[in-house]
This record gives C-alpha cells, structure tokens and sequence, in this order.
C-alpha cells in the first residue's frame, strides 16, 4: 500500500447556468381569538439584511400577501402604538385551553401560530403611565417580530393573538344586594389571609409543594412541566391576574379551590394599584417582629384601584397572640375614634356619631393601629374615591375592622360585605349610619358574631 497522498492547490471552478430563483409568495394572516381579523395595521417584513416589504398595512381580511418574495427566513412585525390600541379593545375567548382559530387552520391545512402582542410589535410601546411592560404580554426584552422560516413561505400561516387584556373581578355596581359582589369579596376576603411577599417570575417553572397554599393561573401540569405556586397577595393582583393563560383561582391542597367570577378588561382598566398595609414592620428584625406581636398591633388589610373601582379588604383573625388578645377584649367599650371621614386622622371622638356611641375597644385599638402608621396612604385611599364604587370587606376580625373603616368613610358612595363579624358597636352608633350600606353575612353555628 502506498503512504502518498496527491493534492492540487490550485482550484478548479465550474460554471453551471441555471434559472432564475423561483419567487415565493408570502401569506399571513391575523386575527384575534374570536377569529375577527386584525385589519388596518402597518406592517414589516424584513430579512437579516435590513427592510423588505413596508408602509402597507393588513388588509380587510387581516392578511398580509407579498408574491415576490425570495426563499429564506423573514421577520413580521407590526405597528406597535396602533396594534396595542387594537389589540386592547378586542376580547378573550372563554375557553382559554381549545382555539377555534387553531382548528380551523388545521381544516384548511395551514400553518397556525399563537402570539401575544409583544411578539409582533416593532417596538416598546407606550402604555399609559407605565414605564415597564406586562410580562405575560411581552415575553421578550427585544422587538424582532415572528420569524417566517424559509420552508414554510407558499402555505398560509394563520396568527391568533391574545388580546391586550387583564382579569378584574366581577362587581356590579348597585347598592343593592348583589350575589356575585358577595361571592367574590368572600373571596377576597379568603385572599387577605394570605401574605404579601414577592415571588418569583410567573414564567418559571419548578416543582410544586402541594401541601402548601399556592395561587394559580393554569393547572398544575402545563407542557409537562408545573408551575411555581406561591402564597401571596402580591402575585396575584400584580401577576395573576395579568396572567391570561387561564382565569385565576385559590386553591389549597385538601381545603378548597376558590374560582372568582372574572371578566377580562382593556388594559387600560386593570388594577393599576396594589397596596399592602401592616400596623407591624413584617419586613424588619426578628426583635421588632417579636415587639410589635407582643405590643398586640397586629392588623392588615390590601387595597386594589382600577379606573371604576376601589376595594378595600381587611385580614381577619389568626392564630396569633396578638389577635387573640384583641378578640378576648370584647367586653371592653370605649369611644367611637378616628374621624377619618372628616379627613382628620388624629384618632379623636367621631362628634357626628350618638354621645353615647361606643365600640369593641380590641378592634378600635386593632383599627388606630394602622390607620397612626399609615396615615399617607389614608389620605390617598380617601382622594382616589372620587368617581369610583367603593367596596369594603372583611371576615371576623376583619370585618369589624372594615366595618370601622366604612363608618369613617360613610360620605362616599360605598358598600360593606362581612362575614362572620362579631358585635363591634352599640346600638348607639347606628342611629347616624342610615346610608351606610352594610351587608352582614352570618353562620348559624358560627359563636363568633354572637360574641
């Protein structure tokens, strides 16, 4: 066998003639998930060297055709501005888990592709006062658009597109008893006993204990992979219900699954603000944590404002020292406090209430507790009615912590939900509480409102 090898460093070319390249034709179309085209948005469509095909815009149908294209990858983006304002007026399909759109597409044998708004916009856009962007809606820091790969151009590509919206719950905007307004401040009021901490991004994924409590947007399985649960206020209001996946719901291993009656909303009317107060610095020491418990102020309630509503819900009893000590002072009176109507939080005699109205003296002093150490966001609460129904609740405890509050801002078009609420004033204290509306709900075997 021979050990040489023959090379040639000259290079030998071969010229072949060939036909011009086949053009391709490009076929997208755009609708929102009731199947209602997405029409009138200025389009691009570029490649990895620049702009193609702009300064047109979907047409009637919703759908973009170009018959001169060449064979590779494209990117499609669109008008940011109009498409979110579009995009924000448009509603969800009911059925978050089956897309009628999907089906469809597989009917006439095209490609399907879901996507949320941040996929197809062309840049940030504005979205009112916020300087960040929804998670859930904008998934990626950058603006590239959807890729049109190469091998798919000649077959029609059909893109539904979750509308820009949010979940807010169902409230009905009457004095009048309403059953879904109760229902879903029960549930509030369930969700106040939850606590307050950040959580992770609603995007990761890790395994769930399910023995813990944990808020939900999706079932436990998505894709074979779960979902981190938590156990917070927090996430629910500013990640849950931005989360459009599925609708949310409270759910408990072995205790209860809650489902709020939810209707999904333009952007623009989510709750835009979320507070979280304590009377005791839940962040601070374990020595300050342990000088508040013992001082028996402890008392909680959030507060949550879209453009139509405020809500406003107080954290009942828990099985702390502190708690129990304001529970078991309720053969204690002392005077009405607090004239926050008035718009003075001084904490003094409510001079419009009977002389002789008195009150549960635990829960008046469970109540001055937070309203001393949160008197600015008071204030704020008092200024941002204007305009607004107002909902107040609270169960046990925490409803007659509520029930002092809605006294306090009885000029304002409000309405009270509690549930489980023990006695907390004398008779006296009515007389002047005539447009108040309160709705008291009791358990018959339930000791607690008898005490």
């Amino acid at each position: 066998m021979s050990n040489r090898i023959i090379t040639s460093q000259s290079t030998k070319i071969k010229t072949v003639f060939v036909g011009k390249q086949k053009k391709q034709t490009i076929v997208v179309e755009i609708v929102d998930e009731i199947n209602q085209p997405v029409s009138g948005i200025n389009y691009t469509i570029s490649n990895q060297e620049g702009v193609v095909f702009s300064d047109k815009t979907t047409n009637e149908l919703g759908q973009i055709i170009i018959e001169d294209a060449e064979y590779r990858d494209y990117w499609l983006t669109l008008d940011a501005q109009n498409f979110v304002l579009t995009m924000e007026n448009r509603s969800l399909r009911v059925d978050r888990n089956k897309s009628t759109v999907e089906l469809r597409a597989k009917d006439e044998k095209c490609n399907y592709r879901y996507a949320v708004i941040g996929e197809l916009c062309d840049s940030k856009p504005r979205i009112g006062d916020s300087e960040s962007l929804p998670d859930f809606h904008f998934p990626n820091k950058t603006f590239k658009g959807v890729c049109l790969p190469a091998n798919t151009l000649n077959k029609k590509l059909i893109i539904e597109v979750c509308p820009f919206r949010a979940w807010n719950f169902v409230f009905e905007n009457t004095d009048n008893y309403s059953l879904i307004n109760a229902y879903n401040m029960a549930l509030l009021s369930n969700i106040a006993y939850l606590k307050n901490g950040e959580v992770n991004h609603p995007n990761k994924r890790s395994n769930v204990n399910v023995n813990d409590t944990y808020i939900s947007t999706k079932n436990f399985i998505d894709d074979g992979r779960e979902r981190e649960r938590k156990k917070s206020v927090n996430y629910f209001f500013n990640h849950a219900c931005l989360d459009l996946d599925d609708q949310p719901y409270i759910f408990e291993e072995g205790v209860f699954q809650l489902q709020p009656i939810v209707k999904d909303v333009p952007f623009r009317d989510r709750y835009t603000e979320f507070n979280y107060l304590s009377s005791v610095d839940e962040e601070g020491s374990t020595l300050v944590k342990m000088r508040d418990f013992l001082a028996g102020h402890s008392t909680q309630l959030f507060y949550i404002l879209s453009r139509k509503e405020a809500i406003i819900v107080w954290r009942g009893t828990e099985t702390t020292a502190t708690d129990i000590n304001t529970d078991l002072k309720f053969s204690q009176k002392t005077e009405m406090l607090c004239e926050v109507a008035a718009g003075n939080l001084s904490c003094v005699q409510d001079t419009k209430l009977h002389v002789k109205a008195t009150v549960h003296k635990g829960f008046q002093t469970a109540f001055n507790a937070v309203v001393r150490k949160e008197v600015q966001k008071f204030f704020e609460f008092r200024s941002s009615f204007e305009n607004r129904k107002v909902f107040i609740g609270g169960h046990s405890l925490g409803g007659a912590l509520a029930l002092l509050y809605a006294i306090t801002q009885r000029d304002k078009n409000i309405v009270l939900y509690t549930y489980g609420m023990p006695r907390t004033i004398n008779k006296f204290s009515v007389d002047n509480l005539n447009n108040l509306v309160h709705y008291r709900h009791v358990n018959e075997n339930d000791i607690v409102p008898t005490v």
